[in-house]
């Protein structure tokens, strides 16, 4: 591990197996025989507990509740507006760092149908990054629809390389290192390039979900993780906590331009399942972006399991009144 984001997420991996031996948890999965375990028949990365009853083991983030909120209907106006209310990207992007942006483009889906980042604030966001001093910026999925297709109709690759950028459809061959779980996933292999990862930037598109009701900051992660069919194979919500304790990205920034309020988490051809607040929301609290992004799809924090969780966890804020609001 040679990126200073890998380096942290690597000790919080500790942290969390010495938790789990401190808690007799360990104890347990060996007593059951699930240490190792993967399904049948498949080459199953992400390994669920037995039982899962608890929310993810809290680690320290460094987050303030601090939230920037931008409302404009150009997608670069619009970015540049929330980051500066935000205060900027210094101390989070250093000169040299190698930046990989958490972007979505899962879907074969234009832009005005949604279910992708709009390609004009992911482009913008991976901008400011150069420009605060990145050495590198890689805007990275999983996609779920065919990678190429994902990224031409999207609009995702055009946006991206025209600024002189990298995006790059993650292959189940770029996946290998292995790092602890939480509650309810034992482990997750994860890209082989976040070893050199300095900065991660989680850049979801937000939308609604028939399981979990919204995808939103933390959801955006399962793009990071191979084979998410094992997390939807039992507690989705507590699976999609532990990845937030994981993961922990260095900024979070929702893109809420345009929102699939119905029918998500794909993109729509029908109207009446698309809303357009223009609006992105910035914060280093993973939990209290969601908590605010509820609201785009007709819910409170209080509705979305994974956010409460991911609360009573330790991982962030999610009572709107602790929480520093900059709205604009």
């Amino acid at each position: 591990m040679t990126g200073r984001w890998a380096r942290q997420v690597l000790e919080a991996s500790m942290s969390r197996r010495a938790f789990l031996k401190a808690t007799g948890a360990a104890a347990i999965l060996a007593a059951t025989g699930m240490a190792g375990c993967t399904g049948a028949g498949t080459t199953d990365t992400v390994s669920p507990t037995p039982a899962p009853t608890a929310a993810p083991t809290p680690v320290p983030p460094a987050a303030t509740g601090k939230l920037a909120v931008a409302t404009d209907a150009d997608p670069a106006r619009l970015v540049d507006k929330a980051i500066d209310a935000y205060g900027g990207l210094e101390g989070i992007v250093r000169p040299g760092d190698n930046v990989v942006v958490k972007a979505n483009f899962s879907w074969a889906y234009s832009p005005a149908q949604g279910g992708c980042n709009n390609p004009g604030v992911l482009a913008r966001v991976m901008e400011r990054c150069k420009e605060a001093g990145a050495g590198s910026v890689t805007a990275v999925d999983y996609t779920i629809d065919n990678a190429q297709d994902c990224l031409r109709l999207s609009g995702i690759r055009k946006a991206v390389e025209d600024a002189g950028l990298k995006v790059q459809a993650l292959r189940s061959d770029d996946f290998e290192d292995r790092a602890d779980g939480g509650v309810f996933l034992k482990s997750v292999q994860v890209p082989k390039m976040l070893k050199d990862c300095d900065v991660l930037v989680d850049v979801p598109a937000v939308k609604s979900h028939g399981n979990t009701l919204m995808t939103g900051a933390m959801k955006n992660l399962m793009g990071l993780v191979r084979n998410r069919g094992a997390l939807h194979s039992g507690n989705l919500d507590q699976g999609i906590a532990d990845l937030a304790a994981l993961f922990r990205p260095g900024l979070t920034i929702a893109d809420a331009y345009l929102v699939v309020r119905n029918n998500g988490p794909r993109g729509s051809r029908d109207p009446a399942d698309l809303a357009s607040p223009h609006q992105v929301v910035v914060g280093d609290d993973i939990v209290a972006v969601d908590a605010y992004c509820t609201r785009y799809v007709g819910l409170g924090p209080g509705d979305v399991e994974h956010v409460k969780l991911a609360a009573q966890g330790g991982l962030g804020q999610m009572d709107m009144s602790k929480m520093s609001i900059i709205t604009l």
